[in-house]
């Protein structure tokens, strides 16, 4: 088999054929049994709206029917959105939702609740999105038999959906680097286990500018941690974007192009400055093309890129020898349908790009100069270049990047520049 270097988070680089051999192919037959699971979920979503107001968090309750018996399938808290999703195999499906108003995660007898029909079940035979289940809170609560909206027992622990829009901080459990490789080798549990979205690390406030940051490849928000600690939080509210990393990257663009537009649509502001790392790069690129061609959205103001693969990951090719490839590798190889349609369209009028790269990369015979990872062929792709307003290299391998504090000087001076 053919030698392709990849990047393991020690920065050391490893060959894939050496990867696979010591693993005996476990990762590959474990993302072929994730990949199969994946084709055949759907994602059931709908907005769960108070009728009146009410103290306390809103509760999503999924069950799911097998052989007549009702059970809590998964349940969903609600943060700044009203909308709710979950992502599910084929299936019986009843949906319920509340106002946990003494917030003892039990529906008493009493509270805002409301049902998905009356209540009807939803059934899912084959993979498809149903994103119209809506449900009105307005009546009191009356404990129907077969349905238990107790969810503090023992049964319940581990059913939480989480599905972004909430206020987390960035030290957050939810956020743990093992869950890195997790959305990389199985995306379909980390759906389960881990959920993902957009989320805010601190209460919206429309007197601060919001800064996404969207990771890479086999990484979580936690990687940002280093730049949380040192921005300006008087200034500028942080967001990160928190996904499973072996997914196709369009539909990681498509997602957080939702997510984004929700979350204008509720509180309408007018700058949003974007910062991503590696792969992160190509579905930041990828939605701001959709938010600004798409939606004829201009909100985008900045966009500063570090360490992107902009012509691609020289690695990604071992996809091909794969029975079943990691769909994002598919997209990160050179020459990809994704990597070749990126730059079809310039980024808007309104949106201004900087470009970061690192160069201290592995020296070795016949490799291209690299950060590690990327090739500098590749993070100084030409197209890129001409569409920056300015471009900064710094002596950085690929992760280092984001523990560099001249990195985050240059990077604070670019956010601040136009501050008001």
């Amino acid at each position: 088999m053919k030698l392709f270097y990849i990047y393991c988070r020690t920065g050391i680089l490893l060959t894939a054929s050496a990867v696979y051999l010591l693993s005996g192919g476990c990762y590959l037959k474990q993302l072929d049994f994730e990949m199969n699971r994946m084709k055949m979920s759907s994602v059931v979503s709908g907005k769960a709206v108070l009728k009146r107001p009410s103290e306390g968090p809103v509760i999503v309750i999924l069950y799911t029917e097998i052989v007549g018996e009702t059970d809590i399938a998964y349940y969903t808290m609600l943060g700044e959105s009203d909308k709710y999703r979950f992502l599910v195999p084929p299936g019986y499906y009843y949906f319920f939702a509340f106002s946990d108003t003494n917030k003892n995660m039990i529906c008493d007898h009493g509270e805002p609740s409301g049902w998905y029909g009356k209540p009807d079940f939803i059934r899912i035979s084959k993979p498809e999105n149903r994103l119209d289940i809506n449900i009105v809170i307005d009546e009191p609560f009356v404990a129907l038999e077969g349905f238990s909206s107790d969810l503090t027992g023992p049964g319940v622990i581990g059913k939480r959906f989480r599905s972004g829009f909430e206020v987390i901080d960035i030290q957050d459990e939810l956020f743990a680097r093992e869950n890195g490789p997790l959305g990389q080798w199985e995306p379909a549990t980390f759906f389960e286990k881990v959920g993902g979205g957009l989320y805010l690390l601190e209460e919206y406030s429309r007197r601060k500018i919001p800064v996404l940051f969207v990771h890479g490849a086999m990484a979580t928000p936690a990687e940002w941690e280093f730049f949380m600690t040192h921005i300006d939080r008087e200034k500028y509210q942080p967001w990160v974007f928190y996904y499973p990393t072996g997914v196709k990257l369009d539909r990681l663009g498509d997602w957080l192009n939702y997510d984004i537009k929700e979350l204008h649509r509720l509180h309408g502001f007018k700058s949003l400055y974007v910062i991503s790392h590696s792969m992160g790069g190509l579905i930041t690129r990828d939605f701001i093309l959709k938010n600004t061609y798409e939606d004829n959205h201009n909100y985008v103001k900045k966009f500063i890129s570090i360490s992107a693969p902009w012509k691609g990951v020289k690695a990604a090719e071992f996809a091909r020898y794969a029975k079943t490839p990691a769909p994002n590798w598919i997209d990160i190889a050179p020459e990809s349908e994704f990597i070749n349609n990126l730059f079809e369209k310039p980024l808007g009028p309104k949106t201004k790009y900087y470009l970061f790269f690192g160069y201290r990369g592995i020296s070795i015979p016949k490799i291209p100069c690299n950060d590690g990872v990327v090739t500098l062929t590749s993070g100084l792709c030409l197209k890129a270049q001409s569409e920056a307003v300015k471009v900064y290299g710094f002596n950085e391998n690929h992760g280092g990047i984001l523990l560099n504090l001249d990195v985050f000087k240059k990077l604070s001076e670019i956010i601040d520049d136009s501050y008001h």
